[in-house]
């Protein structure tokens, strides 16, 4: 049977104390490692570029020989095939002087060789001598770090060791504690029991057997679980003491260090539109009333509807650009059904219907058919718009009712109930894609299609799904820009899909599919609605708005990108400047 044992708390807390150590050394050593490794790399790329550039002048060398050779080939030729006499031959054969320029040619390249690998090696040595000083800087500031780390800890462990009574005393408590818990616990007293009964003839010695057995290892279970140093308080008191001389140490400082340049590199775009509009509100002062911003969330909340459908499916790798035709034909059957006295109810369902069943074709000929998405809804965007001019047969029709009024008059804390559905919709959306098996497997899905499906992973149905369900989120848009408009024009909805995707993108969810998400297209959305209404207050020109978007999208696009040919041409033409 497994025997209770006392914790030996300080022996535990020192080796503890020793993986605190050797993984914060390992941190700190791997840290400067890749810095002086990034300085030695830089000492043989630049004996690359070196090599290449010498390189570069033998075959200008080996250009102008061959050159010349040819020249003689040529002069050879037409005297063996008597084109011309053997005077002229002599006369151009003595003029072009083969072997003397092939000589000069060779000397004069040997020079400039020499002189431009002399160069190179003195710009080199320079640069090898440099990053010697800073390599020692950085092993300085290894040895600093480190040795921080090792006295802190040794710190530490001097103060606990000469608490050593005091923690004795308390180990010997928690084993007394221990021993009465497994004393008093029901399969040690049944162990008893059944060995009295045994004494006294009141039970078999098979069964005795069995219900030994079973009690024994219960008890050794429980024993275990004891035994376990994570159980006791004074354990984790004292680890928790060394934790905390480490809360704000060098590898935490990194770490917040380099996310926080990852979170700003990542936004950049995003803290500059804001800046740009901070910059227009002091300029304007009603731009930061109260009211203001509520227009902002109100007027925007079917664009958040829509931006969240379509982050759906660009996640896949896919597109939509039937987002503002889907929306002028979603209107103009609502329109349409209101004014011939269609109840409300079955309007929406309509509209639902509509939505699904245009994100359904779209997921059917994408997945099934394997047309490439841009094309598909490339198509629906003009089938539908030209279905609106139809079904409105060219006119503005205005509708009423009261269900739409109630969702744009019904307010909460002065925010009307339309920015709520939209909020709730991204937290439903949200939730379903961060904690969900559907939502991991549309992330796998445009990560790596082939490999989505070699995992096992449903990949045609899937892709249909989130179509169908993207245009579900379409249909909440629709019915809450009806809500705010209650007029169906056949140009309603016009560029509507460059506004929602601008919002995806800006909020750094890629093209490609894969990365990104609801929260990021949020951000996007709320700074694409700030950046609109900022335009709008300074009086820009709506045509010049639309310059200006498209201008924010390829921005983006370029900034979530690793654009590095620019960096390493930059690079490279320093460096020649510098020969």
């Amino acid at each position: 049977m497994e025997s209770l044992k006392k914790y030996n708390i300080i022996d535990n807390v020192i080796d503890y104390s020793a993986h605190v150590k050797d993984m914060k050394l390992k941190f700190i050593n791997d840290f400067y490692d890749r810095r002086v490794e990034k300085k030695v790399d830089k000492i043989y790329e630049l004996s690359s570029y070196r090599d290449i550039f010498i390189e570069s002048i033998k075959k200008k060398k080996d250009k102008k020989i061959n050159k010349l050779v040819q020249e003689k080939t040529n002069l050879d030729y037409k005297y063996k095939n008597k084109d011309i006499d053997k005077s002229l031959y002599e006369s151009l054969d003595l003029q072009l002087n083969l072997e003397k320029r092939t000589i000069e040619i060779e000397n004069f390249y040997k020079e400039v060789i020499i002189k431009k690998e002399k160069k190179w090696n003195v710009f080199i040595d320079k640069k090898r001598a440099k990053y010697k000083l800073i390599i020692n800087k950085i092993n300085a500031a290894r040895e600093k770090h480190c040795n921080k780390v090792e006295e802190l800890l040794k710190n530490q462990i001097n103060v606990i060791e000469t608490k050593s009574s005091q923690i004795l005393e308390i180990e010997n408590k928690e084993f007394a504690n221990n021993a009465k818990i497994l004393q008093n616990y029901k399969y040690n007293k049944n162990l008893i029991e059944d060995k009295n009964k045994l004494e006294l003839n009141k039970i078999g010695p098979l069964d005795y057997e069995k219900k030994s057995i079973f009690n024994s290892d219960k008890v050794d279970e429980k024993t275990k679980q004891l035994n376990l140093i994570s159980n006791s308080k004074e354990y984790k008191k004292l680890r928790g003491q060394i934790n905390s001389k480490f809360l704000f140490d060098f590898s935490t400082k990194v770490k917040i260090k380099d996310k926080t340049i990852s979170t700003i590199n990542s936004f950049k775009l995003v803290i500059f539109i804001m800046i740009f509009t901070i910059g227009i509100g002091v300029a304007q002062p009603l731009f930061f009333t109260t009211q203001n911003w509520i227009n902002i969330l109100s007027q925007n909340a079917a664009l958040g509807c829509f931006a969240i459908g379509v982050t759906l499916i660009i996640l896949t790798g896919g597109i939509d650009l039937s987002i503002g035709s889907t929306l002028a034909f979603s209107t103009a059957i609502g329109a349409k059904m209101i004014v011939d006295g269609n109840n409300i109810w079955v309007v929406l369902i309509m509209i639902v219907v509509f939505s699904s069943a245009s994100g359904l074709i779209s997921g059917v000929l994408v997945s099934y058919f394997k047309l490439p998405p841009f094309i598909v809804t490339l198509v629906l965007m003009l089938v539908w718009r030209g279905a609106t001019y139809i079904k409105l047969e060219n006119k503005i029709i205005p509708f009423e009712s009261d269900f739409l009024n109630f969702l744009t008059q019904y307010k909460i804390f002065a925010i009307p109930l339309i920015v709520y559905i939209l909020f709730a919709l991204a937290i439903v959306v949200g939730v379903l894609m961060k904690f969900s098996r559907y939502g991991r497997s549309i992330y796998a899905m445009g990560g790596n299609y082939k490999a989505a499906e070699l995992s096992g992973i449903k990949v045609k149905p899937l892709l249909l799904s989130v179509y169908v369900f993207g245009g579900i989120c379409m249909a909440f848009g629709s019915l809450i820009y009806m809500a705010r408009v209650k007029v169906a024009t056949p140009t309603t909805g016009n560029a509507w899909e460059l506004d929602a995707i601008a919002c995806v993108v800006l909020g750094g969810t890629s093209l490609n599919g894969g990365k990104g998400g609801v929260v990021q297209t949020m951000i996007g959305w709320f700074v694409m609605s700030v950046l609109t209404n900022a335009l709008v207050v300074v009086g820009i020109d709506s045509n010049i708005q639309f310059i200006i978007k498209g201008v924010v999208i390829l921005i983006a696009i370029l900034s979530n990108t690793k654009i590095t040919i620019l960096n390493r041409i930059y690079k490279k033409t320093k460096m020649y400047l510098k020969i």
